[in-house]
């Protein structure tokens, strides 16, 4: 699908989305879904003829501000709090122990996200993450990743009110060869940073700010739109479409935040529309279709 844009979007474009050299930059129509792979993610449509449920208006983003220091009681200038930092390999090494790998040694143990940079709001997560070398558990990695994010999910929703001050523990499991996308990496082994955030680093989302909104409304109305025909039909085939739709929508927003992440960094506008939302809990919304429609397919009478 074709869209003419307007030249403020074209703008846009051209000043903040497409590189240098980009053979788009020329063009005065594009196809939306075409940055680098021939228009195939379709996470970048917008579609045109969809209802707007929700307004591009109604989307708040004024959590999304530079802070001009790191979070208070977490951080003690540019140090991790002792008293954190001890609490997290405690947690850190109780996970570990829930793995049953006695065999494996842990490769490091960090601290990641938005909560070691200066772009954190009261909505982060303390993102907890354990580095293996997956080779060490078994040639098969894409196994290996699938038990750690079994195990990482059993613990995260049996301890879904653990906090550090506020900010919820997310643990994770990834490979010593695996690059962590992130303005901020700290090592909580040595008590040092691997990466130093800057503030010079976190721009204003200001420019972005029409794009997240609007792809962050059309995405919101799928969902609602996915959530409303679950609830008002019992046909099986429709019910079993939705499911395939609503799994290739959570694979696009996933795919849409990883390539925002390697384009711009954490301010990229699709890693923006991603905490969106997670912050509506839009993002919940779309993972208990799957568990609704499994209990709905299955229940009799």
């Amino acid at each position: 699908m074709k869209i003419i844009l307007p030249e403020s979007k074209l703008l846009y474009l051209k000043n903040n989305l497409l590189k240098e050299g980009n053979s788009l930059v020329d063009r005065d129509t594009y196809t939306i879904g075409a940055e680098g792979d021939g228009g195939n993610n379709e996470y970048f449509h917008i579609e045109e003829n969809q209802e707007q449920e929700v307004n591009a208006d109604e989307v708040k983003l004024d959590s999304f501000k530079a802070e001009d220091h790191l979070a208070p009681k977490i951080w003690k200038g540019m140090m991790l709090s002792s008293k954190v930092r001890l609490k997290l390999l405690d947690i850190a090494d109780d996970f570990w122990d829930t793995c049953n790998l006695d065999w494996v040694k842990l490769r490091g143990i960090h601290l990641t996200g938005s909560i070691c940079n200066f772009n954190w709001s009261k909505y982060s997560d303390i993102d907890l993450h354990l580095v293996v070398d997956f080779s060490d558990v078994s040639e098969r990695k894409d196994f290996v990743q699938q038990y750690f994010d079994a195990k990482k999910n059993e613990w995260n929703n049996e301890h879904e009110n653990l906090k550090i001050y506020g900010f919820p523990v997310e643990l994770y499991v990834e490979d010593i060869d695996a690059k962590t996308e992130s303005g901020g990496l700290f090592n909580l082994e040595s008590n040092a940073w691997i990466k130093a955030p800057s503030p010079d680093d976190v721009h204003s989302i200001e420019l972005g700010k029409y794009e997240i909104k609007e792809k962050s409304a059309n995405i919101m109305t799928k969902i609602d739109n996915y959530y409303d025909l679950l609830n008002s039909t019992t046909d099986d085939v429709k019910l079993r479409k939705l499911g395939d739709k609503a799994h290739r929508l959570l694979k696009k927003i996933k795919a849409m935040r990883k390539f925002g992440l390697k384009r711009g960094g954490e301010g990229d506008p699709y890693n923006i529309v991603y905490k969106v939302l997670r912050r509506t809990e839009y993002f919940d919304k779309l993972w208990s279709i799957s568990s609704k429609l499994y209990d709905k397919l299955n229940s009799i009478g």
